[in-house]
């Protein structure tokens, strides 16, 4: 598949300090993305319309054909908070923030950092426990790790790599017949113009999975990646690939949105689905999909799964 619009990443790993005892979540994207919003505002002082592209992306005429009639289109950045359910930490105790910022929005990188250094100088949770941002680490398509960001110079780096499609389908094995989507975090998709929840997940099949992967994978590559394709569809799930498994438990998750003052629920799922048959035609689609999650909320870090291959 040459001709796979090209998607281009950039993985940074922000790394915290507690400066005192704090209690988080058990999922703390929720809590993260909300500091982080506030003080990206206060970091693009005077630069709106830098907020804007950032937070509050919307479509408009500017966009590639196929997408100007739509109204809410993905953000430009993709958060990975920590996983484990760890809630008490201790003054000293170190955690880490993942973001991927998608094609050109890696130029934004100084307010991401300037942000997440305020968001630990405000504190996080209703109880304002402090942090401090040591450093920033980038990420390469093979796991290796740059520093381009320390806080006690607070010079930033430009020698930082992407993660482009060629690098992600190098790694793919396409003689593989069975896998699972192991899932991370939580994630809500829909069928076609419904939600999936977990009275409805008997909705989720092969095709909703490559239709959905496959609409945010195009979306965000025509965006941010000035890259285009006409064909209306690339992947198309052989009738041999079926679900064995799908072992999803239904997710529930309060927070208070500042900017709508009043309480939200987010639901989804949880859990994973296992696919087999003739993977090949969609394979390269699924570990595209590990690397821009599945599904909306991604800058809540929902979406999130893991590949696992059988033994």
């Amino acid at each position: 598949m040459n001709n796979l619009p090209n998607l281009i990443l950039y993985k940074f790993l922000f790394n915290f300090e507690f400066l005192e005892d704090a209690l988080l979540p058990e999922f703390k994207g929720s809590t993260i993305r909300g500091a982080f919003g506030w003080k990206l505002l206060k970091a693009v002082e005077g630069l709106y319309p830098v907020y804007e592209k950032i937070f509050e992306t919307k479509g408009d005429e500017n966009n590639p054909p196929s997408l100007r009639k739509v109204k809410e289109v993905p953000h430009p950045f993709i958060l990975h908070p920590p996983l484990d359910k760890k809630r008490d930490f201790q003054k000293g105790e170190l955690i880490t923030v993942g973001i991927t910022l998608v094609g050109y929005s890696h130029n934004f990188l100084p307010f991401f950092i300037d942000a997440f250094s305020l968001m630990g100088k405000n504190g996080i949770t209703s109880k304002r426990k402090k942090l401090k941002l040591l450093d920033v680490v980038n990420e390469d398509a093979e796991g290796s790790k740059f520093l381009i960001y320390e806080h006690v110079s607070s010079a930033i780096s430009n020698n930082y790599k992407p993660i482009t499609t060629t690098n992600i389908l190098s790694v793919i094995n396409n003689d593989v017949k069975k896998l699972s989507l192991n899932f991370e975090t939580p994630f809500h998709i829909r069928s076609e113009s419904d939600e999936i929840l977990e009275k409805d997940k008997n909705k989720i099949t092969p095709r909703i999975l490559v239709a959905r992967l496959e609409e945010r994978y195009k979306t965000l590559a025509q965006l941010y990646c000035r890259s285009t394709t006409n064909v209306k569809e690339i992947f198309r799930p052989d009738d041999s690939v079926t679900i064995t498994n799908m072992n999803l438990e239904h997710y529930k998750l309060p927070r208070y949105s500042n900017r709508a003052g009043k309480k939200q629920m987010f639901l989804g799922l949880h859990g994973s689905i296992a696919l087999e048959g003739n993977l090949k035609p969609i394979l390269p689609l699924l570990y595209i999909g590990e690397k821009i999650n599945i599904g909306n909320k991604s800058s809540f870090g929902w979406g999130q799964y893991k590949i696992e291959l059988p033994d």
